[in-house]
């Protein structure tokens, strides 16, 4: 009987474990949650897979449940969600309406998309990375 009880609890002990290292080891691969971003601001270091106007850059700033955005003419903000360290808009964002040059316009609904969209998301110190596609852009904490 001792036997039989030693086993299940070294069984149990094993699934414990098992399930503490999957969680922990998703959240340290990404690095990334909600409270790791909070009142923090997020400028563009590198983009890849798309090409910004010339002198311009991505910014990024979490407040609460908010993520405001802005790709060199408009700010546009909304709620957003990270889930499965993917960051996305949980629904339309509510916009600035200033008169943008096209080419700034088009980079604004360019960054609508890929933050409705979603991007897998991960954090490494003050680097923020979003992939999504074929585009990699890197963000650093201001």
């Amino acid at each position: 009987m001792a036997i039989r009880r030693f086993v299940a609890v070294l069984s149990l002990v094993g699934v414990l474990v098992s399930v503490v290292s999957c969680s922990s080891g998703s959240t340290a691969a990404s690095g990334v949650s909600e409270a790791s971003l909070a009142g923090k601001t997020f400028v563009s270091t590198s983009v890849t897979g798309h090409d910004l106007v010339a002198g311009t850059t991505i910014t990024l700033t979490f407040e609460g449940a908010t993520l405001a955005a802005s790709a060199g003419c408009n700010t546009m903000s909304g709620p957003y969600t990270l889930e499965n360290s993917t960051l996305r808009w949980t629904g339309l964002p509510i916009s600035t309406l200033m008169g943008c040059d096209p080419a700034l316009d088009a980079q604004d609904q360019w960054l609508a998309s890929f933050l409705q969209a979603g991007a897998a998301a991960s954090l490494a110190g003050n680097q923020l990375t979003l992939t999504s596609n074929s585009v990699t852009m890197k963000l650093e904490a201001t």
